[in-house]
């Protein structure tokens, strides 16, 4: 099958030139021919769901407290450990060289990290006085890469176990502290301690099983078009050297039934207690998953809008057995992995307006401004009193409308009463001279100043997660909810929500029970559109923080909306 561009969707293209890796797998693969695959296995062991970090970073700590819940001894625990590592890393052998691994590796990792790599693998060699195998080396390389960039989004590398792993694995440890040393020299970055942990993990001696793979979660590619998912497919079998993916190819004559039902068969022929992640494109495809889990009571999810780079952090975690809830948390993490780049600047601060408009700018607005300095508490670091004529109406509307394209507009003075289609307060001069909504403008001001004090309100109050940027994709969520359904949520309900879903995120961050919903089914069936936009708009901040807010939460955001 010869891959052509005109086989892929738009997004999917868009995405692979954005990036430098992304052109080097485009440009490799653009008219090479690739081998047809057959596609087998089975499955009978279940997958625990679970909120940790994923991949390795969640297997040591599982087995460990598992292990330890058990009052099994530390030597049991070792020879245990010993086992389930070499079995988590166990991948079907095929005989990949290490340079046939470098040369994939190049396609999807910047040089300066491979370079660096080189360095990290020559030092374990002499260390170990042995080469890694084949599996190992990618894996390990993936997970190099993937700490990097979680070091440079400032992604949060906890390690729970580090003393007992130091115990376990002294000598391994030891060449781990070497690897931090030679990632900080090399790259100019900071590697936590609690690294070398898991570092450690891809040291330890290799034992050989005759276990199979059909245990991992498999993972589906179903996307529009003649070849669409079959492409995808078969550039991460390449790259990865490992066949597990299922492509089911939808052409766009054929109805969204028809592969539906060929996703039943597939379920059929390859049972698997640990579930199925579907990889979609869009439409009616992201509501399967639903579907097999209620046909087949079987675990699934889906995750939309896919890419080739989606498709390959999928089939890597599901190759080291990770459960499906650590395979679709790392998958959506790709996203935030794309769009956020290291040197991306904040985005500047803007100040709330307050508009005083006369006729000419220069006068009665002028007076206003001045008035209200006097005599409200109005914090010049959160709020600008800004002073615009009101002359020519439709240049006075036009003005307001670009301002409010802009920025946060709390109220508006005018000597006249104003009609304008916007959810902004308004004042006549009188109003605010005669003191008869004094205490409607104090109220304004206090809520607009409570909630520029969010911030630090949620950094006292939140451990788990860095308050700035907590506050900002709560905000960015609501602003989402406000456009898609173009209404208007007050300041003083904003105050509310902010405070109740950065809780209810703590909560899921730091595995606490979730509070139940009494009537869930009646408001989804009441407010299904409210539900729907709700739903899509939490993805941003469930993509970021790795978290799944439950129905019952998303209720509980619909009753402020609602109320």
């Amino acid at each position: 099958m010869r891959i052509v561009s005109r086989n892929l969707p738009s997004y999917i293209q868009d995405g692979l030139y954005k990036e430098k890796e992304h052109r080097s797998i485009w440009n490799k693969l653009i008219g090479e021919e690739i081998d047809f695959f057959k596609f087998s296995s089975k499955s009978t062991e279940s997958f625990s769901f679970d909120n940790n970090d994923a991949g390795i970073y969640s297997f040591i700590k599982n087995k460990l407290e598992n292990l330890k819940s058990q009052g099994i001894s530390n030597i049991d625990i070792e020879e245990i450990l010993e086992k389930d590592i070499a079995n988590y890393y166990t991948i079907s052998s095929n005989a990949i060289t290490n340079e046939i691994n470098r040369k994939n590796l190049y396609n999807i990792m910047d040089d300066n990290i491979l370079d660096c790599f080189d360095l990290i693998i020559n030092y374990i060699n002499k260390q170990l006085n042995h080469t890694l195998n084949s599996n190992i080396y990618t894996a390990f390389a993936l997970h190099i890469n993937t700490l990097i960039r979680r070091i440079n989004n400032d992604k949060p590398i906890v390690n729970p176990n580090l003393s007992k792993i130091k115990k376990l694995y002294k000598k391994e440890f030891q060449i781990a502290l070497g690897i931090r040393e030679i990632l900080e020299n090399t790259l100019n970055i900071s590697v936590p301690l609690e690294e070398c942990g898991y570092l450690a993990l891809f040291l330890v001696p290799e034992m050989k099983f005759s276990d199979s793979i059909d245990d991992m979660v498999k993972i589906i590619v179903i996307a529009h078009g003649e070849s669409t998912a079959s492409s995808m497919k078969d550039v991460v079998s390449k790259l990865l050297g490992e066949d597990c993916i299922i492509a089911i190819d939808a052409p766009i004559e054929i109805s969204a039934a028809e592969i539906l039902n060929k996703l039943r068969d597939i379920i059929k022929n390859t049972k698997s207690n640990g579930g199925y992640l579907l990889l979609v494109d869009m439409g009616s495809f992201t509501t399967f998953a639903e579907i097999i889990e209620d046909e087949f009571n079987i675990p699934a999810k889906v995750v939309p809008l896919v890419s080739t780079l989606h498709v390959l952090e999928a089939a890597r975690k599901a190759l080291m057995k990770s459960s499906l809830n650590s395979i679709y948390k790392d998958v959506l993490m790709v996203n935030s992995y794309i769009n956020v780049g290291k040197n991306n600047k904040p985005p500047e601060k803007k100040k709330t307006l307050i508009l005083s408009a006369c006729l000419t700018g220069k006068g009665g607005s002028i007076a206003i401004k001045n008035f209200l300095k006097d005599t409200f508490t109005i914090d010049e670091n959160i709020f600008e009193i800004m002073v615009i004529d009101c002359l020519d109406k439709n240049n006075f509307i036009n003005n307001i409308n670009n301002l409010y394209e802009k920025y946060n507009i709390l109220f508006i003075v005018t000597p006249f009463s104003l009609d304008i289609n916007m959810n902004i307060p308004h004042f006549t001069m009188y109003e605010v001279l005669n003191l008869s909504t004094k205490a409607k403008i104090q109220e304004l001001l206090d809520v607009e100043t409570t909630l520029a004090n969010m911030p630090e309100v949620l950094k006292e109050n939140i451990t788990a997660i860095p308050s700035n940027n907590l506050y900002e994709k709560i905000m960015n969520f609501i602003a989402s909810v406000e456009k898609s359904l173009n209404i208007f949520i007050s300041h003083k309900k904003k105050v509310e929500l902010i405070l109740h879903l950065a809780f209810a995120i703590n909560r899921l961050i730091t595995n606490e029970d979730m509070v139940e919903y009494s009537n869930k089914t009646s408001i989804k069936k009441s407010y299904n559109k409210l539900y729907s936009t709700v739903k899509s708009s939490l993805i941003p901040i469930e993509t970021y923080f790795s978290i799944k807010l439950t129905d019952d939460e998303i209720c509980y955001i619909m009753d402020f909306i609602i109320n």
